[in-house]
């Protein structure tokens, strides 16, 4: 008793220590999806904070996110949601934080120039085919390309997307991709195939969504709504070839050159 009341300030300072960087480490660790629940309200409240974004969407957004938790490819609480099957005018890109319901983006998004013009029709998973892929994406690391800031892509899904690393989709700015562009032409510029925004959002965007976070991008194909384990009601194993994808994401903070830009 004689020793704590002697040190009772520097015991106090170092609990005080202690609180503080657990009350650090609680706000900075986003809460694995699974281990909450985004009820119907928290949908609608996320809905309510966009313009264009569905419900159907943002569902099935949800429910892959959660399997990919389930399956250990990621819990970092960052969902980036694109719609092709709305036009190019509008805005069908959208980043979130599903810990605190906040939409982080909303904006606007290429398609491939060999999936159509105005809207995206046709996809793609053939390498030098400039269609864009449907499907769960993990982003990885940054570089600097001939685009400028960019961010690594890789294809989580067999058949759909799994070749976009040897194709070279990646996330980058474009500058066919502005809300000027499609109030004038009714439509944006298309890429190679890359989910191009514009210039003034890329550093928000990579930042943002950088290292380990899964972009889901949404089309109505029967096929892949039907086979994708990412939406099945019970989520798979994941198998040798989505390991292999996934070990190649190596989440680094530094950007660097890339020699196939």
């Amino acid at each position: 008793m004689r020793f704590l009341r002697q040190n009772k300030w520097f015991i106090l300072s170092i609990l005080f220590c202690i609180l503080i960087l657990l009350a650090f480490y609680i706000v900075k660790t986003p809460i694995p999806y699974h281990e909450y629940l985004i009820s119907e309200a928290d949908v609608s409240d996320i809905l309510n904070q966009t313009k264009n974004l569905e419900r159907k969407v943002l569902v099935l957004g949800l429910k892959a996110y959660r399997n990919a938790c389930k399956m250990g490819i990621t819990h970092s609480g960052i969902l980036t949601i694109i719609d092709y099957t709305k036009p190019s005018d509008e805005f069908r890109f959208w980043t979130l934080n599903l810990s605190r319901k906040k939409m982080l983006i909303e904006t606007l998004v290429a398609h491939g120039i060999h999936s159509g013009e105005r809207y995206a029709r046709v996809f793609s998973n053939v390498v030098k085919n400039h269609a864009s892929s449907i499907g769960m994406y993990l982003t990885g690391r940054t570089y600097i390309g001939k685009h400028g800031r960019s961010l690594r892509l890789f294809g989580l899904e067999k058949g759909f997307n799994d070749h976009v690393f040897k194709r070279k989709v990646v996330i980058h700015s474009a500058w066919y991709v502005s809300e000027n562009i499609a109030k004038k032409y009714g439509m944006i510029g298309r890429s190679w195939g890359c989910p191009a925004v514009c210039k003034r959002l890329i550093s928000k965007v990579i930042n943002k969504i950088k290292n380990g976070t899964i972009v889901f991008i949404y089309y109505n194909n029967e096929k892949w709504l039907k086979t994708s384990k990412f939406l099945k009601n019970n989520h798979e194993k994941i198998d040798s070839a989505l390991k292999s994808n996934i070990c190649k994401v190596q989440p680094c903070l530094t950007i660097e050159s890339d020699p196939r830009a």
